[in-house]
């Protein structure tokens, strides 16, 4: 039985890890780590600075850098040297309940304050859609650990999708995406817009159990760029690719293929230059 199946049941969630052989899934700081000077609310990236206040909730970033004055940390900034970045959406994966906001197909759950998935079956992807639309003009960032590289092809990433009526994998046309793949070439960044990839080799870069990647998707109106930084400052991969059109709106997405893996959490930035959108910015959801 799927842990997806067992949802509406807290109860049968505690038995998922080991279900899925996600018992890897380490448990990170719920509230603020014991090196921090005193008790604050959550805090997801573990800089004792609690979410609601932080200028990147899903980045460590203590300094609070923030050299544009727009709000949105250095750390985390689309546009870093640009004012008018808004956060649209912070998704810290607190509670169980909250994977009700997703529209998913496989073996997702909360565990651990981490969206996860143990789902290494070959040929298979595994996607969470976010349920909100958001138009294009905007950057999508997420932390990814490997718990369970697959033994072929395998990847772990980050999407703008408009997801099938039944769920599952999005049509090629309307996939815009960016993630961490390995096959028998290396470890790449797999920038895919529209059905066009882009594998660029990330230097030194493993796909092992315990490895940490950094994801960007930034999707504009008529290109999409993707960033992925591993543990090392060498390990830092970039491509850009102008199709000529993004779907003016689609939803934020996550995805394992063939591969264990856990989100810390996900967010989503509006563009400097990009149109007003409406936001409830400092609010966690």
């Amino acid at each position: 039985m799927r842990c997806v199946a067992l949802i509406a049941g807290l109860a049968g969630l505690a038995g998922c890890d080991k279900l899925f052989s996600l018992e890897t899934v380490p448990q990170p700081p719920i509230d603020a780590p014991e090196h921090c000077l005193m008790a604050i609310g959550h805090d997801d990236d573990g800089d004792c600075i609690p979410d609601d206040v932080d200028l990147c909730p899903g980045v460590p970033d203590p300094a609070q850098g923030d050299a544009d004055h727009d709000m949105i940390g250095d750390a985390c900034d689309p546009d870093p040297t640009k004012k008018g970045n808004q956060l649209l959406l912070f998704v810290p994966n607190t509670d169980p309940v909250t994977l009700a906001d997703w529209q998913h197909n496989g073996a997702w759950a909360i565990i651990n304050d981490a969206l996860a998935n143990g789902d290494t079956t070959q040929g298979i992807e595994d996607w969470a859609y976010y349920n909100h639309v958001y138009p294009a003009g905007l950057e999508i960032q997420t932390i990814v650990h490997i718990d369970e590289p697959g033994e072929l092809t395998h990847n772990v990433g980050l999407g703008y999708a408009i997801p099938p009526t039944q769920g599952g994998s999005p049509p090629t046309a309307d996939e815009w995406s960016c993630s961490v793949l390995e096959d028998t070439k290396g470890v790449h960044l797999d920038l895919f817009a529209g059905g066009a990839p882009s594998e660029p080799i990330i230097p030194q870069a493993m796909f092992v159990a315990g490895a940490v990647f950094t994801l960007r998707l930034r999707v504009e109106a008529t290109k999409i760029s993707c960033t992925i930084q591993g543990a090392t400052p060498a390990q830092v991969q970039a491509a850009t690719s102008d199709p000529g059109a993004v779907p003016p709106m689609a939803q934020p997405a996550l995805y394992t293929a063939q591969a264990a893996g856990h989100f810390d959490s996900m967010a989503v930035y509006s563009l400097a230059l990009a149109p007003a959108v409406t936001s409830s910015a400092r609010s966690p959801q």
